[in-house]
């Protein structure tokens, strides 16, 4: 069996392989995707039995990839939204899994592709409409460490979210910065797309966080953050009009 895995974490997408080889050795990863705009060009060019995807990607929303192409294999959807509709799932025979993945979910999910009728339609866009209809209770306060300290926080004293190779760190406005346990995906699932927006795959930024914009190479944005962040924050130039449109909602 072929299987494509779309996430745009790649600690999460290795898991996600070992995982299913762990149950199912036959299994074939034939693509690890991280972008809806990387999914849209596979898609054309190739095939395979199932996909595994993630809903939140780092440059939109993974359902916009069924808009530009068509995919007619099973998906089973990788989220943090545990308040989504699981009968907009069920009625499609699709399965989805909740973050943080689990190995005996991953099994249940491969035993239902299995047992499939191959030539089901599969209508994601029953799913996306009933996801958008649904209301939202968004996260509004966080418990953050620093070595054997604590610290309970309110959403509305975060700047901003980085994440590096490891860890995630919340950086609040007060210039103190804390671990986070969480993930980018996972936060910009809880968190009110309204204050915060995600501007490439490192960071999460609050809109109150955004000091200054400044043109960068190849109609890309440099951020400047309150407070100073420790690298470059780049917008990409396919992100910068969205990113516009959201400052100025």
């Amino acid at each position: 069996m072929k299987v494509v895995i779309v996430e745009d974490e790649y600690l999460l997408a290795e898991e996600l392989e070992d995982m299913m080889l762990t149950l199912d050795s036959s299994i074939q990863v034939v693509a690890k995707l991280d972008t809806v705009q990387d999914s849209i060009e596979w898609f054309k060019n190739n095939s395979c039995d199932l996909v595994f995807m993630d809903i939140h990607l780092s440059d939109g929303i993974s359902f916009s990839i069924f808009d530009d192409v068509r995919v007619d294999v099973p998906v089973i959807f990788t989220t943090a939204y545990d308040y989504y509709s699981i009968k907009a799932f069920d009625v499609n025979s699709i399965a989805y899994l909740l973050k943080p993945t689990r190995e005996e979910d991953v099994r249940k999910a491969l035993d239902k592709y299995s047992a499939l009728n191959i030539n089901n339609s599969f209508d994601y866009s029953v799913i996306k409409e009933l996801i958008s209809k649904t209301s939202v209770k968004y996260k509004e306060r966080f418990v953050l460490r620093m070595g054997k300290h604590q610290r309970p926080v309110s959403v509305n004293d975060i700047s901003y979210f980085m994440a590096d190779d490891k860890f995630l760190f919340a950086f609040l406005k007060d210039g103190k910065k804390y671990f986070c346990d969480s993930t980018l995906s996972r936060l910009e699932s809880e968190l009110n797309g309204d204050e915060f927006y995600r501007v490439n795959r490192k960071y999460i930024v609050s809109f109150a966080a955004v000091a200054e914009l400044l043109s960068y190479s190849k109609s890309r944005i440099k951020l400047k953050l309150s407070p100073e962040t420790e690298d470059d924050v780049i917008i990409s130039a396919s992100k910068a009009k969205e990113f516009i449109q959201w400052l100025e909602k």
